[in-house]
């Protein structure tokens, strides 16, 4: 069973919004682990798709850098695994930011995942960064029974 995702999108990015004089990230439902992590509590669970609750939204620039975190799947097929949210400002669909590959975790009872931006993660975090550049792990804390 999945427990809460630990996820810090890409910390230099969090730092951009937090240094312009109008840039914020707020939170709802989720809080922040002590590694400066968003945790997300389990929303629901199946073989191939895992939920996440919760939302946080990075703005900046007067509304024109809007980024929402919200509605937070990982999902798993044969062509690989990737995290995506729920539609962005303006937009009706869901986001594919990342591709996932999971690696070693740290700890028991966690699950581990490099991310990597797919061209809508370019897309939604402005341009800046390109395709296949690395975002923060995402960490799965499993429950236990």
């Amino acid at each position: 069973m999945t427990g809460s995702l630990h996820w810090a999108l890409r910390t230099s990015f969090r730092e951009y919004v937090t240094e312009i004089e109008d840039g914020r990230i707020d939170l709802a439902g989720v809080e922040v682990d002590a590694n400066d992590r968003f945790v997300f509590a389990p929303s629901a669970e199946s073989a191939t798709v895992w939920t996440f609750d919760g939302r946080v939204d990075f703005r900046a620039h007067y509304g024109v850098l809007d980024v929402r975190l919200h509605d937070l799947r990982l999902e798993f097929g044969p062509q690989g695994a990737y995290v995506s949210v729920g539609p962005q400002a303006r937009e009706v669909e869901r986001v594919v930011l990342a591709e996932l590959s999971e690696i070693e975790a740290a700890s028991p009872g966690e699950r581990t995942f490099d991310a990597v931006l797919t061209s809508d993660g370019v897309r939604v975090l402005g341009g800046v960064y390109s395709i296949g550049d690395a975002l923060d792990p995402l960490i799965v804390v499993t429950r236990r029974s």
